[in-house]
């Protein structure tokens, strides 16, 4: 501001999103509400009507982790952020501050690459990498310019410079893939050809989700006592599925310069291997943290039915009101909620499992974590890093 306009506008509506007009003039919400911090994956979530959750570079291979930006990059929105200690290990100014997105990932010559954008100045953002240099058919071959905030990175170097990712799967969104990307890989996003008539496809599949939706809402209090659970059947071929429960926003009632922290709620997907006995390997989890929303993400290759349950924490924790989003990429799939009245039984299964995970999100390394059974604290906010690097003398992260 003011050379762009566009993000003011956002940030005015998205106050009056988290406004609440009382006819005694107690209103809530508002620009205060805005205030105080949050995370990265409910304002996307927000934003766009998809399904947001961040996990770290710490946990997952380099390769591994280009292979699922490349896999993901039509249909889900990557934010990431500096890794402040190596950054300041190699004295590299990436700007901790700055909005860091991931636009493409693409193989040149054998070798892994990530195009990342930077709302910052072009070199101030980058932090001086770009001068190790792309290769030239690379910055050839895609429009993006680095005089507009692109540059970039071989994906050993942004794993390395790269702590956090947020992600933000498209799932109430059309095809958003741009030129240079891979094909789609969703059938809802496969545009029929011209019929042997000459007919063209029907103007409404450009502008279709690329997954079916599935939503479900208590409006009463969901506590350990009383955990809800979901029961998910898929047709008898390849199909994904990314499921989250959201708790109501605190900012809508927000009367002060606090709000209330959110439940932490865990998210566990099991395969069913006959009625009601489950298969004791684990699908697939979400993180547990004081979080908002809680999502899965897994692909099934066979098929099949899986159960979705939501975990408390044994303090006697508790949310009111609470809303469950699935969705699929095919259509015919059958979707049910319930409340968790018993136990459920597992089993060892006979044979290799149908679904795997299909997010790094819930991934953590148990060996980093202080108790496995019990909820993971919120990740630093980002102004009290800010208030944290100010105070420390010397510190090359701008």
């Amino acid at each position: 501001f003011p050379a762009v306009l566009w993000p003011s506008l956002v940030e005015k509506a998205y106050a009056k999103t988290c406004t609440v007009r009382q006819n005694d003039g107690q209103d809530t919400g508002g620009w205060q509400a805005l205030g105080g911090g949050g995370r990265v994956e409910e304002a996307l979530a927000d934003l766009t009507g998809g399904v947001g959750g961040c996990f770290s570079t710490r946990d997952v291979a380099p390769d591994r982790l280009f292979i699922y930006f490349n896999e993901l990059q039509r249909d889900c929105l990557f934010v990431c952020r500096p890794h402040v200690g190596n950054c300041i290990k190699k004295g590299v100014s990436l700007s901790l501050y700055a909005s860091y997105a991931i636009n493409r990932a693409a193989v040149h010559e054998c070798a892994c690459y990530v195009q990342v954008f930077c709302s910052a100045h072009p070199r101030s953002g980058s932090g001086g990498l770009p001068d190790l240099g792309a290769p030239d058919e690379l910055l050839r071959r895609f429009p993006e310019k680095g005089a507009a905030g692109f540059f970039w990175f071989n994906i050993y170097d942004f794993h390395f410079y790269f702590e956090m990712i947020y992600e933000c799967r498209l799932t109430n969104s059309p095809d958003v893939g741009i030129v240079g990307m891979p094909p789609p890989r969703l059938p809802l996003a496969i545009v029929p050809s011209p019929t042997p008539h000459g007919q063209a496809a029907p103007a409404w599949r450009d502008k279709q989700p690329v997954f079916s939706e599935w939503i479900f809402a208590n409006a009463g209090t969901v506590s350990e006592h009383s955990p809800p659970e979901f029961r998910v059947a898929l047709p008898q071929f390849p199909c994904e599925v990314v499921a989250v429960v959201e708790q109501t926003d605190p900012r809508i009632m927000q009367t002060g310069s606090t709000r209330r922290e959110h439940t932490p709620i865990l998210l566990k997907v099991y395969q069913e291997i006959e009625r009601d006995i489950y298969s004791v390997d684990l699908v697939c989890k979400s993180n547990w943290m004081p979080a908002r929303s809680s999502m899965v993400a897994f692909k099934s290759s066979k098929g099949g039915v899986y159960k979705i349950i939501a975990e408390f924490p044994k303090s006697g924790a508790r949310c009111d009101r609470l809303i469950f989003r699935c969705y699929a990429s095919w259509p015919s799939v059958t979707v049910g909620a319930g409340v968790s009245l018993k136990s459920h039984m597992l089993s060892r299964p006979d044979g290799p499992p149908f679904a795997t995970k299909w997010t790094f999100v819930g991934c953590v390394d148990p060996t980093k974590m202080v108790r496995t059974d019990e909820p993971e604290p919120a990740d630093e906010d980002i102004d009290e890093i800010r208030r944290q690097l100010a105070r420390a003398p010397d510190c090359s992260v701008m």
